[in-house]
């Protein structure tokens, strides 16, 4: 069940609760393992899921 309530005061998000990196494996375009993401293009491997990623 999904509910909505509306109020006339202005609400904000607190906290946002993101899914943890702790399992995912991250890998440059060469196809080498990294131990930790890096700056610029990986590729990040978590699950059943792998998607390029680009860090700042």
């Amino acid at each position: 069940m999904f509910s909505i309530g509306i109020s006339d005061s202005t609400t904000a998000i607190d906290t946002l609760n993101a899914i943890a990196n702790y399992n995912a494996e991250y890998y440059d375009l060469q196809g080498k393992r990294l131990n930790e993401p890096q700056k610029g293009i990986s590729i990040m491997k978590r699950g059943g899921k792998t998607m390029k990623v680009i860090i700042k």
